[in-house]
């Protein structure tokens, strides 16, 4: 997964000098349009991305213009780490990691930005009752808000549960599933690092077979971790579909996912038309694994553009011009919904609160 196994010893590919030597005498012109096409690209992206942060940063200081400015960034962050290994490729790995790391810092972000908007929501209906809504009280009003949307099969979303739709039946989003949620969007960030670092010590202490081994493990907890976060994101942007539409949600979640998913589908699928050793060595500068993580950078590289420009058109300066008083009352969401959990909210109060909405 991480490199190739050459007699006995990790094999990270040629250093930057040797790797441009190789290419300037074996396959020059190929190299050079890479290089030129994906140095543009990369240009362009970061462009267009530092423009939108430009243009978010001129608005009021919120917690919801710090979300959209660390989401949009992820465009420039891509883009750059594609950049610097196309240019030396045995600091692929560090580089992938490092993409990782931030989507998985994205994602949650995403859901963080969801509850804060759900809260603002809230506490923005609570403005057609009461003059000065409790801010202490955004647990209840977030649990009423989806409430008043009714009993619905919450957790039937895919990639995990979308199958056992026909065996679930419809329930109301309690404050335990909220926190659920929440947890289930932070285990994301805590997990990617985690496993970074152990796979780097593996790779650079153990021998090739144990590491191997530790690797195949390794993918396997990242890829349960990955589709965990992912369900939790569904059921989140689901859930707060109805009420968040004014928001462009959807735009939000597709700008972030679909690149993502593409890059998810296009690695193997160049992996498995370069091959692996299969190359000849005598005619090409990189061989094996390593082509294919070059050519799977440099297909990244080139679509980062249309990444930032679905980044500036989901994330758009003008929604922080709307009204933020009650923003704060989503800066310690999680610790407002806990407080009302372990304050003992019963059905009887999610009723009351669903027939209170729907009025």
């Amino acid at each position: 997964f991480f490199c190739e196994k050459m007699g006995g010893r990790h094999d990270y590919g040629p250093g930057a000098v040797e790797f441009w030597r190789a290419c300037a005498t074996l396959e020059p012109a190929t190299f050079s349009i890479a290089w030129a096409t994906a140095g543009v690209a990369v240009v362009c992206a970061c462009a267009i991305s530092a423009a939108h942060e430009a243009q978010l940063r001129r608005r009021q200081v919120t917690l919801r213009r710090q979300y959209y400015v660390s989401i949009s960034a992820m465009a420039r962050v891509f883009a750059v780490t594609c950049g610097l290994s196309l240019i030396a490729p045995r600091a692929w790995l560090l580089w992938h990691l490092l993409q990782k790391q931030y989507e998985a810092y994205v994602i949650a972000s995403f859901g963080q930005l969801l509850f804060l908007l759900l809260s603002v929501s809230a506490m923005g209906s609570a403005d057609e009752e009461e003059e000065l809504p409790d801010q202490s009280k955004v647990g209840e009003r977030i649990v009423a808000t989806l409430a008043a949307q009714g009993a619905r099969k919450h957790l039937a979303q895919p990639p995990l549960c979308c199958v056992l739709a026909p065996c679930l039946q419809p329930h109301y989003l309690e404050v335990r599933h909220l926190l659920w949620l929440l947890a289930g969007l932070r285990q994301f960030v805590y997990a990617m690092p985690t496993l970074a670092v152990l796979m780097l010590w593996a790779s650079m202490v153990l021998e090739p077979e144990p590491t191997e081994k530790m690797s195949r493990v390794a993918v396997l907890v990242s890829k349960l971790s990955t589709l965990l976060a992912l369900y939790c994101l569904f059921v989140l942007y689901r859930a707060t579909h109805d009420v968040l539409h004014g928001w462009r949600t959807t735009a939000k979640f597709i700008s972030i996912k679909l690149f993502l998913l593409i890059a998810l589908v296009q690695e193997p699928v160049i992996e498995a038309l370069i091959g692996h050793g299969d190359n000849d060595e005598e005619t090409q500068c990189l061989r094996g694994s390593n082509r294919a993580h070059f050519w799977a950078m440099w297909l990244m590289a080139i679509e980062t553009i249309g990444m930032a420009v679905l980044m500036r058109r989901a994330f758009p300066d003008e929604e922080l011009d709307v009204d933020s008083r009650h923003e704060r009352s989503g800066v310690l969401v999680e610790l407002q919904l806990r407080s009302y959990f372990e304050g003992g909210a019963s059905a009887e109060t999610r009723v009351r609160a669903a027939d209170k909405g729907a009025k």
